[in-house]
């Protein structure tokens, strides 16, 4: 019994379960000290305490009240009666430490009336939980990368947020409300170092380029997925018009099978083609399936082209593809759907092209160039933390949104001393903090802090 709470200043009694939750009674055992003469000793003075209530993390999916029997002590210098709650529940909330840092740790990832829920508290108490954390992280500043990564997120129509992140590790460096220039141009200086930030990573929406912009002596650069999307639009509308025209002309089972296609010759891939380049889909594997269609092949072929644009390893040698494509573009039966391909690219050539002043060789003889696509992939898990913060506030929200990879007390660390935040810890420094001896939140100590 003894074993049950794991808490150094706890002791289980007995315990009662029900259905809806599980009542453990227990006894403190830790013996508090004067702050005035903490060289002298302590004593009873003859009289217990009234219990105290206090939730604890849950047990067997079921929340769980701890009712604390306790010792009246007194200091024997000074005869004052001392405070005695113990280290383990928390000075002015009724629940144990660990508790309340098991439910900032599930409203990284979960919705509070989830957590509250779990935990048998009340959804005021879950949300003032989140709200101290959120402020405490916002101590936290992520060192400034080379390569920023600049992109907007729709949560709805009138939630639209601007995400900041690594243009390398896709790590998370900011979000905040709204996708014009002004407000990116006063707050990025809070989130971000930006005399270290050498690359600009971007879509070419009309605010981005002023951002660009009011970023002196960086190197703004057109995401290429983007690009390339504008591109395989096009295409769909291709093959979609091919398509229509086949059924009206009484040729449906053709216009199936071509529909059936749109997706390969637009680079869509399935699980299996993930490893794949993005062009490998070629004329001579189907040849009867497109090659008859003289609109599609064109279309083919010009996006062929601008996969191929990408692939280049210098900015002399994508001129030249890029100047490919441009022809392959204007083939008359493809023109009118690739022109706002074309115009997209005539705007914006400068950006584009410099993707390729700043590609890096990987040791692996590969070509490795800057892009936006770690955070699109963050896409989804933004608007499903959006709504796990809904009702929360953009405080919340930002909370999740930075943090919700991360684990408190594994991955981030929060001094018990000082307060000062470490992390997020790499891989190697996780492994090598999960080895020390196992210790509460309220133990645990920075480098700074460490003896």
């Amino acid at each position: 019994m003894s074993d049950l709470l794991a808490l150094p200043s706890l002791r289980a009694v007995s315990f009662e379960a029900t259905q809806a939750d599980l009542c453990i009674d227990a006894e403190l055992i830790a013996i508090p000290s004067c702050e005035h003469h903490p060289a002298a000793g302590v004593r009873k003075n003859g009289r217990d305490r009234d219990p105290i209530k206090a939730q604890d993390t849950p047990m067997h999916g079921k929340p769980v009240e701890l009712v604390i029997r306790r010792h009246q002590w007194q200091c024997g210098e000074c005869r004052k009666r001392l405070p005695n709650r113990g280290p383990d529940i928390h000075p002015t909330k009724p629940m144990t430490r660990r508790l309340i840092r098991h439910v900032e740790n599930a409203l990284l990832r979960r919705t509070a009336s989830d957590v509250a829920m779990e935990t048998g508290l009340s959804s005021d108490q879950v949300g003032a939980i989140g709200a101290e954390l959120a402020s405490r992280l916002r101590a936290i500043r992520l060192p400034t990368p080379d390569i920023l990564a600049l992109d907007g997120i729709a949560c709805s129509r009138t939630h639209k947020f601007q995400v900041l992140t690594d243009g390398r590790t896709g790590q998370m460096l900011g979000i905040f409300r709204g996708l014009d220039a002004d407000t990116a141009v006063r707050v990025l200086p809070d989130l971000v170092d930006l005399s270290k930030v050498k690359v600009l990573v971007t879509d070419m929406a009309r605010e981005n380029v002023a951002i660009g912009r009011a970023m002196r002596g960086v190197l703004h650069v057109a995401d290429k997925w983007h690009v390339i999307e504008k591109c395989n639009t096009a295409v769909r509308g291709i093959v979609k018009d091919m398509a229509d025209e086949l059924s009206r002309s009484g040729k449906s089972q053709d216009a199936k099978q071509l529909a059936a296609l749109s997706g390969r010759i637009a680079g869509e891939r399935t699980p299996l083609d993930r490893r794949t380049p993005q062009f490998a889909f070629d004329l001579e594997h189907a040849p009867n399936a497109i090659s008859r269609y003289e609109p599609v092949v064109a279309a083919h072929k010009a996006r062929w082209s601008l996969m191929h644009f990408y692939s280049s390893g210098d900015r002399q040698s994508a001129v030249l593809r890029l100047n490919q494509f441009r022809e392959r573009a204007l083939h008359p039966s493809i023109q009118e759907r690739m022109d706002s391909v074309l115009k997209h690219i005539d705007s914006h050539e400068a950006y584009i092209l410099n993707f390729f002043d700043c590609l890096e060789k990987r040791t692996d003889g590969s070509v490795w160039g800057p892009t936006t696509s770690p955070a699109e992939r963050k896409n989804s898990d933004l608007k499903r933390l959006w709504r796990a913060s809904r009702g929360a506030g953009d405080e919340q929200f930002w909370m999740k949104a930075m943090f919700h990879p991360y684990h408190l007390d594994r991955h981030i660390i929060e001094c018990g001393l000082c307060g000062a935040f470490t992390g997020p810890l790499q891989p190697g420094e996780v492994l090598e903090r999960a080895s020390r001896p196992a210790r509460l939140p309220q133990d645990l100590r920075c480098d700074a802090c460490c003896p």
